[in-house]
């Protein structure tokens, strides 16, 4: 997928301080690339319904667990907290279910715990994979992760990776899902590429219910020659 060839690429940026939404992006494309741009476009929305969906698949490891009690916490700490606690500690969780459009979604990571607190639960190497009803697959990966019951948010942390089996990958190095409105959303640099192109931006939001992903800028989109471009397969992490 990274050797690509990049013959006749478009290049796009956006203005600096301007949010961008992929369908603005894509309306100017010339008809040669309509069929790919299509793909992509498809690909997106997908992200904008599955990110939060991936991330509700996550803390299915804390709903399994009777162990949290509600308590009034606004932020949440250093993740990094999670090397000093040995309270309530779980070995290489998983956990396999569906959610409730019946997509099936497992969950896995290195350890969970519980903190001093009993109101944060830490999330070491998450990883959630789903495969969504119209058949893609999607997963998520990220070093760090936690998680508050009460507020309902999930904040990943370091090298947070998506991976989309029709071949692409995008990467950041933070991601804030709020599962009360189904939105996932980065203020950290965004990278992605694929067999269609490659993108860059300085942030992304997510929302499941508006089925919307948007980027915000600047924003850099470089789109391949889809006559010379072949879908590559991204190996399930």
């Amino acid at each position: 997928m990274d050797n690509i060839p990049q013959n006749n690429n478009q290049d796009h940026e956006a203005n600096a301080n301007q949010p961008v939404k992929f369908s603005q992006l894509t309306r100017a494309e010339s008809s040669r690339n309509h069929e790919g741009m299509q793909r992509y476009s498809a690909f997106i929305r997908s992200l904008g319904i599955a990110l939060p969906l991936i991330a509700i698949a996550i803390t299915a490891i804390v709903f399994s667990w009777d162990i949290l009690k509600p308590n009034d916490i606004t932020t949440v700490p250093d993740i990094k907290t999670a090397k000093t606690i040995g309270k309530n500690e779980l070995l290489n969780p998983k956990f396999d279910s569906v959610d409730n459009k019946n997509q099936p979604f497992h969950i896995t990571a290195r350890r969970a715990l519980q903190d001093q607190n009993d109101a944060l639960m830490l999330l070491d190497e998450p990883m959630a994979d789903i495969t969504l009803n119209n058949g893609n697959w999607l997963a998520i990966t990220a070093r760090q992760g936690a998680y508050r019951q009460e507020t309902q948010r999930l904040l990943l942390k370091d090298n947070v990776t998506l991976f989309h089996d029709a071949g692409y990958k995008i990467t950041t190095q933070e991601l804030d899902v709020d599962m009360n409105v189904g939105t996932a959303q980065t203020e950290t640099s965004i990278s992605g590429h694929g067999p269609l192109g490659t993108l860059n931006a300085k942030g992304m939001h997510a929302d499941s219910k508006a089925q919307t992903l948007i980027f915000t800028g600047p924003v850099k989109l470089v789109i391949y020659d889809t006559k010379t471009s072949a879908a590559a397969k991204v190996p399930k992490p």
